[in-house]
């Protein structure tokens, strides 16, 4: 590989100048009298190839790992320091044809130029991409890539959708900014920003099918459940919702565009992108841990009562939903920050601090938090009046019952709400 970086210079020198001395001062800069070739020849090439190396990824396929690839890291590992070593191999799977091996000998094989004729280079590319790994065997199944072929037409779909709501052309590079009050507007901004970061991770490690699968699928099943929650707003012309759905889509051109470019370029291109999406920074990512908690605190609200419901014999009129007090907050909070379900030192910091007067309820509470603290990732406590409040008439939609929220015990009949605990309220009906 050090080679091909300098080759373009070395075919027209004369041969008798590239002794050891020349490679070792350009490769590894040691200054040597036998140098032949002039300082300025030297520096430009030794630039060449310090520009290139230490080179991010050598490619290729698995029928090579045990000649050129193993070779590689020999050479690389007797020669070179280790800050010129290269960061990894990849090693490409092979392709099959309906769960068989591809052979030009058997006539089982899908020409690269065929494929594009009959599905576009996009389809094929974002296929292959999101199908397997580099290094393991992709399957080409026509069932599948049609598959992928929807997703894409459903991608310029969803373009189109945020242009009908915001009922007027769509300017990317203007988009108006709005202060977001509901969660779930928030939320699916949270999770855009989420699916960048895990999206960008995945791609810096090579791993192009996890990447595809945070940057469109798992995106798009997020788009799909927040245009689920907005459905009676969309066609209001809600500020919100138009600000929510502009930005998604930019976020989604530029970081879908290393993997369908031609889509990208011509979304970005309609809907008034600058320049080449191509060459737009790649979205960056602000991750908010307590905004995602918001959205799957209304789902397992939902969750619960319909399987309460299941179980509860006789009709429900009224639906009760219990918060926890602010005490149990703290609680949690101590746990956390004592690190582990240790009963005694999570009741001794929560009596100094006085959180609560009755003891006896704190050691229960602090037992049910040891035992929770394993499956419940605590981010930080949430308003969940707010939450609720917010989308009170989706979760009584999904219910089909009226909720009533309760941030206190003034009416609880049958005792219920000593059992609210953070991100998860007690629920009773009648």
């Amino acid at each position: 590989m050090s080679y091909y970086t300098i080759a373009k210079y070395l075919r027209n020198m004369n041969a008798d100048d590239l002794n050891p001395a020349f490679f070792d001062k350009v490769l590894l800069d040691i200054d040597s009298d036998d140098v032949k070739v002039d300082d300025e020849t030297v520096k430009e090439i030794q630039d060449e190839f310090n520009y290139w190396y230490p080179l991010d990824w050598r490619l290729s396929a698995k029928d090579l790992v045990g000649n050129h690839l193993s070779f590689l890291m020999f050479h690389h590992s007797a020669i070179y320091p280790k800050e010129k070593w290269p960061r990894g191999t990849v090693v490409f799977g092979m392709g099959l044809l309906e769960g068989n091996k591809m052979s030009s000998s058997k006539g089982n094989v899908i020409l690269l130029k065929d494929a594009i004729e009959q599905y576009s280079a996009d389809v094929v590319r974002l296929f292959l991409m999101a199908s397997a790994e580099p290094w393991q065997d992709f399957d080409w199944r026509e069932k599948e890539v049609l598959g992928t072929k929807r997703r894409l037409e459903w991608f310029r779909e969803f373009a189109a959708k945020v242009e009908e709501v915001k009922n007027s052309p769509l300017d990317l590079t203007n988009i108006e900014k709005v202060e977001l009050n509901r969660t779930i507007d928030i939320w699916m901004l949270s999770q855009l920003n989420q699916h960048i970061k895990e999206a960008t991770e995945a791609l810096d490690g090579f791993q192009t099918r996890k990447a595809l699968q945070e940057s469109l699928f798992l995106l798009k099943k997020d788009v799909d459940h927040y245009l689920y929650r907005v459905k009676h707003l969309l066609d209001s012309q809600d500020p919100g919702i138009i600000y929510v759905l502009s930005t998604v889509l930019e976020a989604w051109i530029r970081l879908l565009a290393p993997f369908t470019p031609h889509t990208c370029e011509e979304l970005w291109a309609t809907y008034g992108g600058e320049g080449y999406v191509s060459q737009a920074s790649w979205p960056e990512s602000l991750v908010s841990p307590e905004i995602e908690k918001s959205e799957e605190l209304v789902q397992n609200i939902i969750k619960d009562i319909n399987q309460i419901k299941k179980m509860v014999k006789g009709d429900v009129e009224k639906i009760h939903v219990y918060l926890a007090p602010d005490w149990k907050w703290d609680l949690y909070e101590i746990a956390e920050e004592i690190g582990k379900p240790d009963i005694g030192q999570i009741m001794g910091r929560a009596i100094g601090a006085n959180i609560y007067d009755d003891k006896k309820e704190i050691a229960a509470v602090a037992k049910k938090i040891g035992r929770e603290m394993t499956k419940t990732k605590y981010v930080g406590k949430i308003d969940e009046n707010q939450i609720i409040s917010d989308a009170i008439d989706y979760i009584m939609e999904e219910t089909g019952d009226k909720v009533i929220v309760h941030t206190d015990d003034s009416y609880d009949p049958e005792n219920k709400a000593r059992n609210a605990m953070p991100y998860k309220p007690a629920i009773f009906m009648e």
